[in-house]
């Protein structure tokens, strides 16, 4: 349904699906409707990478592309089908063995960018400063597991046994009214994809 959607805003006049980031880019430094399409931050270069290689430009990805075929919800990939589907309490389930034959395919590292990522060949083919990358984010996992994977699908680490509350004092009750507006302002962070009507 959201494919849907965007696919129809697409078509609108003065639409532009745009990044948190991109939106406050233009929030600090309004221009016009009609300077828009010169803006900066609005740009998306195409990375330049001509290897036949999964990495999310269709170009390069033909044929590589894994159909996972799971009964409620099938998908494709790039980094190999899961065993299991994902669920929230086990959300990088282990990898299956291709049924081609193939070997086990790579999650993306940490120091590549995913346009520059072999996950087949196990390799970036980044070699310049100009598409180096650092991953900066926090890794998601209970307790300070990293649940965001890598490798051929296995989590890197694993939780610890017992709940540690972030600011490090004993757990509290909290009222429907904090949660309510708790998962309202994470609901609201969340969202990775602002259109700008």
């Amino acid at each position: 349904m959201i494919n849907q959607f965007l696919d129809w805003a697409q078509t609108q006049q003065n639409v532009w699906i745009v990044t948190n980031w991109q939106l406050l880019q233009w929030v600090r430094n309004p221009v016009p409707i009609s300077q828009l399409n010169d803006f900066a931050p609005f740009k998306c270069p195409t990375p330049q990478v001509s290897a036949k290689i999964c990495n999310g430009i269709p170009a390069n990805e033909a044929g590589l592309v894994q159909n996972c075929m799971f009964s409620d919800f099938p998908f494709q990939t790039c980094y190999g089908c899961p065993t299991d589907a994902p669920t929230p309490d086990n959300p990088l389930p282990a990898q299956a063995q291709s049924t081609d034959g193939s070997s086990l395919r790579h999650r993306l590292p940490s120091n590549c960018s995913t346009p520059f990522w072999d996950p087949i060949g196990n390799t970036c083919l980044c070699t310049s400063s100009d598409c180096a990358f650092t991953d900066s984010s926090k890794p998601i996992g209970p307790n300070g597991a990293n649940l965001t994977g890598g490798g051929t699908g296995q989590p890197t680490s694993t939780p610890t046994p017992s709940y540690i509350p972030f600011n490090g004092n004993d757990a509290v009750s909290l009222s429907p009214t904090s949660i309510f507006t708790g998962m309202a302002l994470l609901s609201g962070f969340a969202a990775g994809i602002t259109l700008l009507l």
